[in-house]
């Protein structure tokens, strides 16, 4: 690369990042004021030094549909659906009435839901799975898969892929890096997880998304017992 394209490519994103800062004044403006008191760790997710004057999130303010806006008045396109929750767009008329009956009602945590019971039947009649435990997050769903299926089938070593997200725990909190030929299970950040003798996440295989592996024990679709091998999608990449 030379050095006159160098020049344009910084040009260009000098003008872009102030463009994007003049559109979402608020947000950033929101960000440094909440900065000495809110720990917000989507910024420090994003944070790259070239890009530093816009890693801030958006200050969403209404949605409706498929669509957002901000609260500066941009509006946006949710192509994430609300990272998969909102399957019927945001603010869909049956859902927001049944909230509202549950407002009614009162939110009594700590006890039992009828309604709890009923949507995990549903589930378990629409996925053949034969139960259900329901989570408040990905990150709690992903913790109880792994502890179960380390504990029916006393095997330890889980496999993902480098880049995938599975949560914020430390157990899934590792990238592959291949150093001097030798691919290595490093950790994400500076967390407090056991590490084997060369400082590897020693229960967690990394994979990069070509790597060719192959899978030992049973993956056809059972109910009978869990899988002896814990992993998402593998057959999609195998």
């Amino acid at each position: 690369m030379n050095q006159t394209t160098q020049q344009k490519q910084q040009q260009y994103l000098q003008k872009f990042i102030h463009n994007y800062n003049q559109r979402t004044k608020k947000s950033k403006q929101i960000t440094q004021q909440s900065r000495p008191f809110f720990a917000d760790h989507k910024a420090s997710i994003i944070f790259t030094v070239p890009f530093k004057e816009i890693c801030y999130p958006i200050a969403g303010d209404r949605s409706v549909g498929s669509k957002i806006w901000d609260i500066d008045g941009n509006e946006y396109l949710d192509f994430s659906m609300g990272y998969g929750v909102n399957l019927f767009g945001h603010n869909p008329p049956f859902i927001k009435q049944a909230i509202e009956e549950q407002l009614d009602r009162g939110i009594h945590l700590g006890l039992g839901s009828e309604i709890a019971c009923e949507v995990a039947q549903m589930i378990c009649e629409l996925t053949n799975m034969e139960r259900v435990a329901l989570s408040n997050t990905g990150t709690e769903a992903v913790m109880t898969a792994i502890r179960l299926a380390r504990t029916a089938t006393n095997r330890h070593k889980i496999a993902l892929f480098s880049g995938s997200y599975h949560g914020h725990f430390d157990g899934t909190l590792v990238k592959a890096k291949t150093v001097d030929g030798i691919r290595q299970n490093l950790p994400l950040a500076k967390i407090v997880t056991k590490l084997d003798r060369l400082g590897q996440i020693a229960p967690v295989f990394c994979l990069f998304f070509s790597t060719k592996i192959l899978i030992k024990g049973d993956l056809s679709p059972s109910t009978s017992r869990l899988q002896p091998l814990l992993a998402e999608s593998l057959s999609s990449f195998v």
